[in-house]
């Protein structure tokens, strides 16, 4: 957590990152979730308001302090995301709410887009994707729950009669 990466145009998103800057007016970009949840259609994501000057392609960053950023435990909800970056400007300091919309996650490519910076928030196994991957779940229909039943109840039947059987037959011959 907290390293600083660059994405560049047609790259994955390497782990989940607040995004700080942008190539495009306005602090915005494109990306594509076809890795998440299969839609091939590009979807528009942003840079926070109160982050597009401080972190603009020409700021040289010198009037920049110390950066708190509190955000949510890991979670599997991809859809969803509340935290808050403290920002120092000019010895101001400055709290920028964050949501789904500054936060690209793990699995997802930038398009149409030269380059992004972000800070990355989750990394490895605590990556919402990660999170969200479950195993398969086995469904059962109640049918099918009371025909197992009834299947197990006729073979303990046919095991008691056989065993009553054999036990009358071996007394039954002597």
């Amino acid at each position: 957590m907290g390293d600083i990466v660059r994405v560049k145009e047609n790259s994955f998103f390497p782990a989940d990152m607040i995004v700080l800057s942008s190539s495009e007016p306005e602090g915005m970009l494109y990306v594509e979730t076809k890795n998440l949840d299969g839609e091939t259609n590009l979807k528009l994501k942003s840079v926070a308001k109160d982050l597009v000057e401080p972190f603009s392609e020409d700021s040289t960053y010198a009037n920049l302090a110390g950066t708190i950023i509190s955000i949510e435990k890991p979670n599997n909800r991809i859809y969803k995301f509340d935290g808050n970056m403290n920002l120092a400007i000019n010895i101001n300091r400055h709290e920028i709410p964050l949501s789904n919309d500054n936060v690209v996650l793990r699995g997802m490519s930038l398009r149409n887009t030269e380059h992004v910076t972000g800070i990355v928030v989750y990394a490895g196994h605590d990556t919402k994707i990660q999170k969200n991957s479950t195993g398969a779940v086995y469904k059962t229909s109640d049918i099918m729950k009371i025909t197992n039943k009834q299947i197990l109840i006729v073979f303990l039947i046919q095991i008691l009669c056989a065993a009553i059987g054999a036990s009358i037959g071996s007394t039954w011959t002597v």
